[in-house]
């Protein structure tokens, strides 16, 4: 209850720009879901800024439209979220003889893994531009699929750790 009244009265002063750091920390779902639709009343009627800082990026995905990565004191990081994530896309494909990974190196591989014949990749590029690349080598199955601002995050920390 004391995190609702301090929001609602930070609210209240109709600042142009607020600066909230884990807001939506120990709140029900209701009560988030709640200042959700709030904050964003109140940006589209104030023509105000909010910047929020959090550890939960799940529950900052469905509001947020840039972000900024903070690593010892420094921006590692930025960007408009929506184009960040589209831009970073996991593909898996499963291949019916052995062959040479190298055949990667063509990408920006942020995350490779093997189980079999079958390899996850997360590659950062143009979607369409890197599944007509994949494409050329046959795969038998060639799914791709979205990530989200959670794992655009891990992916972007681990940098080429796991390739």
């Amino acid at each position: 209850m004391k995190r609702q009244t301090l929001l609602i009265f930070a609210l209240a002063v109709k600042p142009k720009l607020l600066m909230l750091d884990e807001a939506f920390d120990g709140l029900d779902p209701i009560v988030r879901y709640n200042l959700k639709m709030a904050l964003g009343e109140f940006i589209d009627e104030n023509n105000a800024m909010i910047i929020i800082s959090s550890h939960n990026l799940k529950e900052l995905e469905d509001i947020c439209d840039s972000f900024g990565i903070l690593e010892n004191g420094r921006i590692r990081t930025y960007g408009d979220l929506l184009e960040s994530k589209a831009n970073v896309n996991r593909y898996q494909l499963a291949f019916g003889k052995e062959i040479d990974e190298a055949i990667f190196n063509d990408f920006e591989v942020m995350y490779k893994n093997r189980e079999g014949s079958i390899y996850t990749l997360v590659i950062k590029g143009d979607k369409e531009e890197t599944v007509n690349k994949l494409k050329g080598f046959k795969p038998l199955v060639l799914d791709s699929l979205p990530v989200n601002f959670e794992e655009l995050f891990i992916y972007e920390q681990k940098g080429k750790e796991n390739v």
